[in-house]
């Protein structure tokens, strides 16, 4: 991926963005992606994480401006763009992608070394 700044995203991108830096804690399920982008029809179900009995977490502040992209956000670009059509779930800490599973209908391919 090119983009290193909000900027250069595509709109579904950064809406994407939006939805995990407000999230802060939390999940993103069943996302579908099309040739690399974001769809939000239907709309994802997003799970947020609330610890009770703890004090609230200063929220992310979401910036309009432009910005650098953080090292997790841009990997998470990177492998979105290696997804032809398939449904993703991202699970988010501290407003960041944390973990990313991603839906298949065939098998995994095998790597070389599996293969004897």
């Amino acid at each position: 991926m090119k983009a290193k700044m909000k900027s250069h995203l595509s709109p579904a991108r950064r809406k994407l963005l939006e939805i995990i830096d407000s999230l802060g804690f939390g999940t993103i399920k069943d996302l579908s992606i099309r040739n690399g982008e974001p769809c939000f029809d239907p709309f994802p179900r997003i799970l947020h994480d609330i610890k009770i009995g703890a004090d609230p977490a200063a929220q992310p502040e979401i910036t309009n401006g432009d910005f650098v992209l953080k090292s997790r956000i841009v990997e998470l670009f990177e492998h979105l763009d290696r997804i032809e059509c398939s449904t993703i779930t991202i699970e988010i800490k501290h407003s960041s992608p944390f973990r990313l599973v991603i839906e298949q209908n065939s098998p995994a391919p095998r790597s070389s070394a599996m293969i004897r």
